[in-house]
């Protein structure tokens, strides 16, 4: 099994025209806006977990560097967004040669309680190659939704990750501009 299938689980989400957009069994809905020049290049469901990833529209699955990944877990609607961010430091560590986990960062978004991270990975096992990955994860009432901005990068030191602190606050903006709303729910109310 792929080091990122083991790493990260999948899963997918329902696509609504420039958002991906994700219902439940309910009506919760989890919203992300797709960057432009991104294009939908694989969607999976199960009924645990779905997914929908996206690339730019010059990359492939096979050979991509840049990838945003957007998850619900109907089923994890009860861990906690701590255990969560650490279950997924804890696979890096299985998969890759050194791993940094940022302090996890809680707070709220539309009433709902959120935690984001950022995980670097010097070097995947398998593949020889780096990995730095922003994560936002939102605790739903119907489930546990997750946003990823991943960036594929040849092998670092974490004394000198290749990603610029610019580019990381821009992407980690994006990550804060997801909406994850109930219509039915006054305390998260929807655009």
């Amino acid at each position: 099994m792929a080091p990122r299938v083991i790493a990260w689980a999948m899963g997918a989400l329902a696509l609504a025209f420039c958002f991906a957009e994700a219902r439940t069994a309910g009506e919760e809905r989890f919203e992300v806006p797709r960057p432009p020049e991104w294009k939908l290049s694989l969607s999976l469901a199960w009924p645990d977990l779905r997914m929908l990833e996206y690339l730019p529209t010059d990359q492939t699955l096979e050979a991509w560097q840049d990838r945003l990944t957007i998850q619900t877990f109907p089923r994890l609607k009860e861990m906690s967004l701590e255990r969560y961010l650490d279950s997924i430091g804890r696979q890096a560590r299985r998969v890759c040669d050194q791993v940094q986990v940022s302090e996890i960062v809680t707070g709220a978004l539309n009433g709902y309680p959120t935690a984001d991270m950022v995980l670097y990975c010097t070097r995947f096992i398998e593949s020889g190659q780096g990995e730095i990955t922003l994560f936002r994860v939102v605790q739903g009432i119907e489930g546990l939704y997750v946003v990823q901005r991943a960036w594929r990068v040849a092998p670092f030191s974490l004394t000198a990750p290749p990603v610029e602190p610019g580019v990381m606050a821009q992407w980690a903006e994006y990550l804060r501009s997801i909406t994850v709303c109930h219509p039915a729910v006054p305390a998260h109310p929807c655009p």
